[in-house]
């Protein structure tokens, strides 16, 4: 009777550490497609934690990982083209800055690198209408 009753804890218990193990897949999962990629992290480290035999999570890991570096390469591509087109712009040579504002908004979408686009633009604009008249 006490082996039965064991087996039946057992039973139970793995159905329970399964039934979480999906809920945490599947939340996971779902966090992924919508890129917040620390919480999917989070969850996939707390799916392995319950089932560290099962494979997915892990190869999940090894993507985030994967996309947190490509990620921090691009945003050193932005920094960079951020910092030179900023020198170009203190220097007033607004045609290279405009090229490195616009290559670094290819790398991270970014409200300032735009503003000093129209900015750029404004000053292109004034300096034509006063010294063309």
């Amino acid at each position: 009777e006490i082996l039965d009753d064991y087996s039946q804890f057992l039973s139970h218990y793995n159905k329970i550490r399964v039934n979480k193990y999906s809920e945490l897949i599947t939340l996971a999962d779902n966090a992924f497609l919508n890129q917040q990629f620390q919480l999917s992290e989070a969850l996939y480290i707390d799916a392995n934690e319950i089932n560290p035999f099962e494979t997915y999570a892990d190869m999940q890991l090894d993507i985030i990982k994967g996309i947190a570096r490509i990620d921090e390469k691009l945003l050193v591509k932005f920094h960079n083209n951020i910092v030179r087109a900023d020198k170009f712009y203190e220097q007033k040579n607004f045609s290279k800055a405009k090229k490195l504002y616009s290559r670094a908004l290819k790398f991270k979408d970014d409200a300032y690198a735009k503003g000093q686009l129209v900015s750029i633009k404004e000053t292109i604009s004034l300096k034509s209408i006063l010294f063309n008249n």
